[in-house]
């Protein structure tokens, strides 16, 4: 009885799972589209993409430093005074 249960609310997975990947696999197929239409005024995504794919220069890791340390720090900050709070 246990087992027909757990199958019972199992079953949907592996078909959303799919559709999970089918939906990615297609947004990232129209990347150049949107690279294509983003015109003069590229965002951040857009300027680290056209780098990596010309090449690995220091800007590239320049950024990943600046937005690893960054999140750090906000997570340190915030868990020092959510203990303060306490």
């Amino acid at each position: 009885m246990a087992a027909r249960w757990r199958l019972h609310y199992l079953r949907p997975t592996p078909t959303f799972s799919l559709i999970v990947t089918l939906i990615v696999s297609a947004r990232l197929k129209k990347f150049d589209l949107t690279l294509f239409v983003v015109g003069s005024q590229a965002t951040l995504p857009i300027n680290l993409y056209l780098q990596v794919r010309d090449g690995n220069t220091p800007v590239i890791n320049a950024i990943s430093v600046l937005m690893i340390g960054g999140t750090s720090l906000l997570a340190l900050a915030n868990l020092y005074f959510s203990k303060k709070e306490e």
